[in-house]
């Protein structure tokens, strides 16, 4: 099945999100973009991150009413099959397929988790190089942040929410809704495969 690691991104408007096998972006919607996240998502005094694969589901509804109430639109790439040797390979594709269409979303600041001074010089070349294809250098602020920030968290909670349906999950109401309130669409798919041999779901 596919790895249960998570390495995510995000951004102070957008964002870029990756668990193993999805990345994803998050773009707010304008007339949402005053509103304190804190506000509609932060427990008082909350200091610990926010793990999807490690909160209960009463978290995990507060984060997707968060996503629905700050009017966040969501893209999600999967990467599937990834070998162990490759995920670094898989996530500059992620975020070559998810940045053009931040771009579009209007997105100008990118907060990503930051892995380490020279992981995170990888992600930089990557960025460079989109925004050079696509004719925009020099129009994307983008920095690195610990989890500890809570943008960080919009971006767990969708890649969960997306990983959990395509590897069926019992529960999917969290995906389900944030399809409904329109916060994503459908994934991105990248395979190494031939396009036949891809599944609408992955292996559990």
């Amino acid at each position: 099945g596919a790895h249960q690691r998570a390495e995510l991104g995000a951004s102070m408007g957008p964002a870029v999100s990756r668990p193993d096998d999805v990345n994803g972006g998050i773009g707010r919607r304008g007339h949402h973009q005053g509103r304190p996240l804190t506000a509609v998502f932060t427990d008082p005094g909350r200091n610990r991150p926010f793990h999807w694969h490690t909160e209960g589901p009463a978290a995990k509804g507060r984060l997707v009413d968060c996503l629905i109430e700050i009017g966040a639109v969501a893209h999600a790439c999967v990467h599937y099959p990834t070998g162990r040797k490759k995920t670094e390979a898989a996530r500059a594709r992620g975020l070559r397929a998810v940045l053009p269409r931040l771009m579009r979303d209007g997105v100008n600041e990118l907060v990503i988790e930051s892995r380490g001074a020279g992981q995170d010089r990888r992600d930089r070349h990557v960025i460079l190089d989109v925004l050079k294809d696509i004719g925009a250098p020099g129009t994307l602020s983008y920095c690195w942040k610990p989890k500890t920030e809570p943008f960080l968290w919009l971006a767990d909670g969708v890649c969960g929410a997306v990983r959990g349906f395509l590897l069926g999950d019992a529960d999917v109401t969290y995906y389900n809704r944030l399809r409904e309130a329109l916060v994503i669409d459908d994934p991105i798919y990248i395979n190494e495969q031939p396009l036949e041999m891809r599944k609408p779901r992955f292996p559990s």
